[in-house]
């Protein structure tokens, strides 16, 4: 019966190919840091960040367009003096609320009058003046609300300007590693195949090992006769 050979020999190099799988990983760790191209679930976190703040960006537009249009409105009242259009529209203002009703009360009682009372009765003269100071009042109102809209509108503008130009420079850095991701992708190829390389040679390694008589255990594969 031939003579079968001691497991460790002829497998000397199981420490080198471990070596080289090591060090290949350890140089994509390296490139990583390196090149600001750390991931984390599968993910380089510069993408992670581009997306967030893309998302951010959709967010902080569709707040200044709703801002703007906020204070638009209100500043349209304003400048064309819409008595009724100001009584109408909806403000979540209980100052302006309780004048609105004051307003809206007022008018009907002077609709209701001027068919019984004539324009310069002191009734309907006392009342006209009391719906002009109640508009003046309103309108008082709604320039304080405006000037509130208004900065709400600068703050949504200036934050959506922000976030533009962030993601702007995080795409221009996306751009620029462009080489950088491309050389990662190869480091992480040659390591991947050293570590392959490495698992199929302990692989067999541990075959020969559980074959070999050598450590008390029958062998899987028999020797032929001479």
């Amino acid at each position: 019966m031939a003579r079968i050979a001691a497991p460790e020999a002829g497998w000397s190099n199981a420490p080198q190919l471990r070596q080289l799988s090591i060090d290949a990983d350890l140089a994509v760790q390296k490139y990583k840091a390196d090149n600001n191209l750390i991931a984390t679930m599968g993910t380089l976190v510069s993408d992670q960040q581009l997306n967030e703040m893309t998302t951010q960006l959709d967010a902080a537009q569709n707040a200044t367009v709703e801002a703007q249009a906020r204070y638009l409105r209100v500043k349209h009242i304003i400048d064309s003096h819409q008595t009724e259009a100001a009584v109408s529209d909806s403000l979540s203002n209980t100052v302006i609320s309780g004048l609105r009703t004051q307003y809206a009360d007022s008018s009907k009682r002077y609709r209701e009058l001027a068919q019984k009372l004539a324009p310069d009765h002191i009734v309907m003269v006392n009342l006209r003046k009391s719906i002009d100071e109640i508009s003046r009042l309103l309108f008082e109102e709604l320039g304080r609300v405006a000037e509130s809209y208004r900065n709400d509108y600068e703050i949504a503008a200036t934050r959506e300007k922000a976030l533009a130009e962030s993601v702007a420079s995080q795409q221009k850095f996306a751009v620029s590693t462009n080489d950088a991701r491309a050389q990662l992708r190869q480091l992480e190829q040659k390591a991947e195949s050293y570590k392959m390389v490495y698992q199929s040679y302990m692989q067999r390694y541990q075959e020969v090992i559980t074959c070999s008589p050598a450590i008390g255990k029958s062998c899987c594969c028999t020797a032929r006769r001479m």
